[in-house]
C-alpha cells in the first residue's frame, strides 16, 4: 500500500506508465515506485477513481488499484467459485443494500467516477 504524495516535476522526458505517451520534462507527474504517470492518468485501473494527496493505493502488475478495489479483489480471491459461494455473495450484497448503507462521498469514492458509488 502506498500513499499519494504531492505531484512533482518529471525532470527528464519519458513515457507514462499508464498510457505509454510521452511526458515532457517540464510536466508535473505522479510516481509510484519506478512508474511515472501524467496527473490525469494517475487513477485506479479498475474504476478510474482519481487519487488525491493522501489517498492510499496498491500496485498490482504495475497497475494502480484503489483501496476499495484492492479489498474487493482480496474478497473474490478467497471465495470458492461454486454456486454456494455466489449465493453467499448475493446474500451479503442484499444485506448491505437492505441496511441502507450509503456512501456520503466524504471518502472520495462518491465522486461519480466509480461505477460502485451507486449513482
Amino acid at each position: 500500500m502506498v500513499d499519494c504524495r504531492i505531484p512533482q516535476l518529471f525532470g527528464t522526458t519519458g513515457l507514462c506508465s499508464a498510457c505509454n505517451k510521452t511526458i515532457p520534462a517540464f510536466e508535473m507527474v505522479m510516481r509510484a515506485k519506478s512508474n511515472v504517470y501524467h496527473l490525469e492518468c494517475f487513477a485506479c485501473h479498475q474504476c478510474n477513481h482519481r487519487f488525491c494527496v493522501g489517498d492510499r493505493f496498491y500496485l498490482h502488475d504495475n497497475k494502480i488499484i484503489c483501496e476499495y478495489d484492492h479489498e474487493e479483489r482480496a474478497l473474490f480471491a478467497t471465495l470458492p467459485f461454486t454456486c454456494a459461494g455466489l449465493a453467499q455473495l448475493k446474500r451479503q450484497a442484499q444485506q448491505i443494500t437492505d441496511s441502507g448503507v450509503r456512501d456520503d462521498g466524504s471518502s472520495g469514492y462518491g465522486s461519480g467516477d466509480s461505477p460502485y458509488d451507486g449513482r
